[in-house]
């Protein structure tokens, strides 16, 4: 926008042109971290801001928010043009408050509401908690970059970093006289979710998984279901999906009735993240290997959602067709059921090694 300009039309028999000059630089700065404060919908639909000149480690953070979605949202503005030094310290900001644990972040964002026409917040975990009641955490921060102008370089960065995963936007304000009046354009230069949107070169499944899981910010869970499984089996092969990431294990060993060999391998767990949470779940194969495990666990008041699956049980013990998989909404849901799902994962990771040497003994 370096050369834009805008004309007011007087819309009457005769029209008449009128071009609007720009207002000085020093006017617009004046006026910009004021204006957007008390007009938060000028940097957002939806935001609430929560802090302003907020004390950080690496210098005050200009603006903070939350957004309509429960994110928190990093703004760093610059009264005049964004150099490519505004990336590191944005980056900066977000990260430091990253590396909190959600008490002391909410405990941070309270204590620092009420200020420079902030409203303010006591509770702030229980204000999030009534205006966002299906987000465990307003965490990881979303950054914007905001000035009365971009260096190029800058803009090339921020392109870049949003096309690879990071959630970060650019725009600028330009000021422009109309009479007494002083009127404010907003030119949107990077926007992250545009650029998320547009088709990206191809890239391989295990990075196209986890993209998703990070999309959908459920990589605590993941992460911690992960763990558990890898820890159960070493002989557990993953390969991915864009939806899925399952865990094979080998049954080349396994000789069915007919005198024919199995697969090489069958997929026999699964970890699924589904826009709410993530879902562990078991292939029919599975459920067959440790029946009696899954039927105490329902007894136990665990209830898993069963799903004919395309996959039949490729062992002859029992006549499992159904996958199985217990929701995880949460952490807090997965530390109250970690105990109970470790036990039937060991169960069936035993009963497959039991079936797998008593087949390599007779053999």
């Amino acid at each position: 926008m370096k050369n834009l300009k805008i004309w007011e039309i007087d819309d009457d028999d005769t029209v008449a042109v009128t071009p609007l000059n720009r207002a000085g630089q020093a006017e617009s700065e004046t006026l910009l971290e004021d204006i957007l404060t008390r007009n938060q919908a000028m940097l957002e639909d939806g935001l609430t801001l929560v802090g302003r000149q907020t004390a950080t480690e690496g210098g005050p953070l200009d603006l903070l928010g939350v957004d309509k979605n429960g994110r928190l949202v990093v703004f760093e503005l610059k009264r005049g043009t964004l150099s490519r030094d505004a990336i590191a310290q944005v980056i900066d900001y977000a990260s430091y408050l990253d590396q909190m644990d959600l008490p002391s972040l909410y405990r941070y964002i309270a204590d620092r509401t009420g200020k420079l026409g902030i409203d303010k917040i006591d509770d702030f975990e229980q204000w999030y908690s009534d205006n966002f009641p299906h987000c465990d955490s307003p965490t990881p921060a979303r950054v914007v970059l905001v000035g009365l102008g971009v260096h190029e370089v800058t803009e090339r960065m921020v392109r870049y970093l949003a096309g690879r995963g990071v959630d970060i936007s650019l725009f600028t304000f330009h000021g422009f006289k109309q009479g007494d009046k002083t009127l404010l354009a907003r030119d949107v230069e990077v926007d992250s979710a545009e650029v998320a949107r547009k088709p990206k070169r191809s890239t391989s499944r295990q990075q196209q998984f986890q993209e998703r899981v990070e999309a959908l910010r459920v990589q605590d869970l993941v992460s911690k279901v992960t763990g558990m499984l890898e820890r159960r089996s070493v002989s557990f092969s993953p390969t991915y999906s864009l939806k899925r990431m399952q865990f094979y294990l080998d049954y080349s060993w396994y000789k069915r009735e007919d005198g024919t060999g199995s697969p090489d391998r069958a997929a026999t767990i699964f970890i699924e993240p589904d826009g709410v949470g993530v879902n562990l779940g078991f292939h029919p194969v599975a459920v067959a290997l440790a029946t009696d495990a899954f039927e105490q666990l329902e007894a136990e008041g665990v209830t898993p959602v069963r799903e004919k699956s395309g996959q039949k049980s490729i062992l002859r013990i029992g006549t499992a067709e159904d996958e199985v998989r217990f929701p995880l909404h949460s952490l807090e849901e997965w530390e109250a059921r970690k105990e109970q799902l470790t036990a039937v994962t060991d169960r069936v990771c035993k009963a497959y090694d039991t079936a797998r040497q008593e087949a390599l003994d007779s053999s």
